[in-house]
């Protein structure tokens, strides 16, 4: 299954799907007027985030072109970026 994603502003490391994403679905949005594409590797639920590069435990997870937390393990693109791998400050 194709499923949308929404990407709001550059240097964001994530996106927001807009379906329920079941791993292996390719996930889709549009960066700088060219189309992105990638496998989702696990489950993500409707209008929750998915990581698009990989970050590294404590760097800067970036939605709205603003710092929304730090990755509190190792993540690959297509994971779900939720309270289980995204904390609020470095200590989390």
């Amino acid at each position: 299954m194709k499923i949308n994603g929404i990407y709001s502003k550059p240097g964001d490391t994530v996106v927001t799907v807009t379906d329920q994403t079941h791993a292996g679905d390719v996930v889709s949005y549009t960066s700088e007027g060219q189309q992105v594409t990638f496998v989702a590797v696990n489950d993500v639920p409707k209008f929750h985030k998915m990581a698009i590069e990989p970050k590294k435990k404590g760097e800067t997870v970036k939605k709205y072109g603003e710092r929304i937390g730090v990755a509190l393990k190792d993540f690959a693109p297509g994971e779900h970026v939720h309270t289980h791998n995204l904390g609020s400050r470095e200590e989390d």
